[in-house]
């Protein structure tokens, strides 16, 4: 049986970002619909922060959209980290017919509807074999996962690891029970060498799992949240779908949600681009505001849309004083998106005199 799903996460919601989120939204939407989707997937951080059912916070806007993607095709999420989808922010969800994945349960999609059936460790569901399974759990806490409370960091996070591997192998007992179903395995959370939206590569400390842990799942496709930067783990069906708009002017890559589709034997996935116009952000002194420019001129003409640019100017205060601001913002703010900005800033003075003395190279001359 064919399936067809889409993959989002970290949608950030806030009354700052709700122009940005909602229009990330309706395009997600209006391609699911026109894709006959069997299955919406949200992994996590659906929030930026808690919010009040406001009409300046457009929690009912965010609402309707999710109504209407129910209304196509069920929507699974797992809760994000709990700064940004705070503890009862997901019961509003709920209420509107999403599925909440737990990792005590087994969710199944056929017919169009999803299903849930406890499995730890009660029950072993007779699920048809055409049927789609859906295993997934949230960001680990501390406070859940640990009895350790007076230990060394490290020591609790050794610890939250080897319960996680214990739960991810538990899982990959439940989904070797069904070795002919095809399996989705839902996460928010970070997996040790994913890169981050700045180019860093995630470290092995922390809490952070392995690809080997998520392997001992064996699911045929793992839709992953909490990383900005939309991206494959190594060369496994492991797709972090990234954030639905840039959150911040560190993440200047293409925003994406994932098209997945089964069709047994095969899993495609296709990135489907929002529609974001790119974005970069520049530092630059004075003298280096022409070749700034010429970059910026040169990416309106390689992209369908104008860049969101922010050009930060830093030099000394005589020279920043000496910059006729209106015709350089002209400048750069006809070749960049509406979202663009310029913004200047004086170098503080000790900070001139100071790299200065580094420079010079007789004691003679630090004191002149």
């Amino acid at each position: 049986m064919k399936y067809t799903i889409i993959h989002s996460a970290d949608w950030h919601f806030s009354a700052k970002h709700k122009a940005d989120c909602l229009s990330s939204l309706d395009t997600m939407i209006r391609y699911g619909e026109t894709h006959d989707v069997d299955l919406w997937i949200v992994a996590g951080d659906i929030f930026d922060h808690a919010i009040y059912n406001t009409l300046q916070s457009g929690l009912d806007e965010l609402l309707a959209r999710i109504s209407r993607m129910n209304s196509s095709a069920p929507v699974a999420v797992v809760q994000g980290t709990p700064t940004h989808d705070v503890a009862g922010s997901y019961n509003v969800l709920k209420r509107i017919g999403v599925t909440m994945i737990e990792p005590t349960s087994i969710y199944c999609v056929y017919n169009g509807e999803l299903g849930i059936d406890r499995f730890f460790p009660q029950s072993q569901p007779n699920i048809p074999p055409d049927t789609l399974i859906l295993l997934g759990m949230s960001e680990p806490g501390r406070e859940s996962m640990t009895a350790i409370r007076n230990g060394s960091r490290d020591d609790i996070d050794a610890e939250i690891i080897g319960a996680m591997q214990d739960l991810l192998t538990g899982f990959g007992a439940v989904r070797a029970q069904y070795p002919n179903n095809p399996c989705i395995f839902i996460y928010h959370g970070q997996i040790r060498g994913a890169s981050l939206a700045n180019g860093q590569i995630l470290p092995g400390n922390g809490i952070a799992i392995g690809a080997d842990d998520l392997a001992l799942i064996g699911a045929d496709y793992y839709a992953l949240g909490d990383i900005h930067k939309g991206q494959q783990i190594g060369q496994m069906s492991a797709y972090y779908s990234g954030s639905a708009f840039p959150v911040d002017w560190g993440e200047t890559d293409t925003k994406t949600y994932n098209h997945v589709t089964f069709d047994d034997p095969t899993v495609d996935i296709d990135l489907i681009e929002y529609g974001h116009p790119p974005r970069q952000k520049y530092m630059t002194m004075a003298d280096g505001l022409s070749g700034v420019i010429a970059d910026i001129r040169n990416m309106a003409t390689m992209n369908a849309q104008k860049p969101d640019i922010w050009v930060e100017i830093r030099d000394k205060q005589e020279i920043i004083s000496k910059i006729n601001r209106s015709i350089t913002e002209a400048k750069i703010l006809d070749e960049a998106g509406l979202s663009s900005r310029v913004t200047f800033s004086a170098i503080p003075g000790q900070t001139i005199r100071s790299a200065e003395i580094q420079e010079v190279k007789t004691l003679c001359d630090k004191i002149k």
